[in-house]
């Protein structure tokens, strides 16, 4: 005689539509958690880049750079430089700190708060920038008008030039070192991202100077423009950051991977902090 299932064990089978169900307010709760984590995470995230860009990249630029100068010397006295054990425990603590899901980071949001992050980063450099030059300009005659060498020399030298060059550069960096370069060839992918990376403080300036302008009907035109303006910066940086990488240790890399990510991230984050894509 076969072997049959009592009557309740059939209506819970699964194959019967059956089976535990949770209760609606379990299910709501888990829904709020979810929601909850995603917060922390993209929360996690903006704070884990806008401090990460002058507590991580900006120790690591300076050490790479001690450490391509101390390459010169005898190689009984080269060492791993102290500014880059700086960086990585920060690095470490950072990621204590604020850990994020890889998968919400991945996410439109999860860059576009990363995004947030880095530019509230570059507006407070290019604030101290202009602190600074306003200092300066005290000195000056209203007709001073500053050279062409001056005004490479803020973008490449100054607070904000430094911080946009330092977190294009250093992770590519690292980029470079994961795919096998050495430590000479890694800088020079450094030094190459450095200078694509300084085109982040023009945007970062420009906004301090545009916000006042934003009055009545010009604040949806400026934002516009802001937006467009920002989705090109970043593109171009993309464009050129995937062409370095591609003819320095990555000749698989595409030039334009990853464009489309960089066109809408760049766009959001213009046309929510209008001016920020204006120089």
């Amino acid at each position: 005689m076969p072997f049959t299932a009592p009557q309740d064990e059939i209506i819970d089978s699964p194959k019967k539509g059956g089976g535990f169900t949770a209760p609606p307010e379990d299910v709501e709760e888990t829904k709020q958690i979810g929601v909850l984590d995603t917060i922390n995470d993209l929360a996690g995230g903006y704070l884990k880049t806008g401090l990460g860009t002058v507590a991580v990249d900006l120790p690591k630029l300076a050490g790479r750079g001690a450490e391509a100068i101390g390459r010169l010397l005898p190689e009984g006295m080269q060492h791993k430089s102290i500014f880059t054990e700086m960086g990585e425990s920060n690095e470490n603590l950072l990621n204590q700190a604020f850990p994020t899901n890889p998968e919400t980071a991945n996410t439109f949001l999860g860059k576009v708060a990363s995004g947030f992050g880095g530019a509230t980063a570059l507006i407070g450099t290019a604030g101290l920038g202009e602190l600074g030059a306003a200092a300066k300009g005290l000195a000056l005659t209203e007709t001073a008008v500053p050279s062409a060498a001056a005004i490479a020399g803020k973008t490449l030298l100054g607070p904000s030039g430094v911080l946009g060059g330092a977190m294009t550069g250093v992770p590519e960096y690292e980029a470079a070192k994961k795919a096998g370069a050495s430590d000479e060839d890694a800088f020079k992918v450094l030094l190459k991202n450095y200078f694509i990376g300084t085109a982040s403080a023009a945007p970062a300036e420009g906004m301090l100077m545009r916000l006042n302008t934003m009055t009545g009907g010009s604040f949806a035109k400026q934002a516009a423009v802001s937006g467009l303006h920002s989705a090109a910066t970043m593109v171009t940086q993309r464009v050129l950051s995937n062409s370095v990488a591609k003819a320095d240790y990555d000749p698989e890399r595409d030039p334009f991977w990853g464009v489309a990510d960089a066109a809408l991230v760049g766009g959001t984050l213009g046309l929510l902090m209008p001016g920020i894509g204006l120089a």
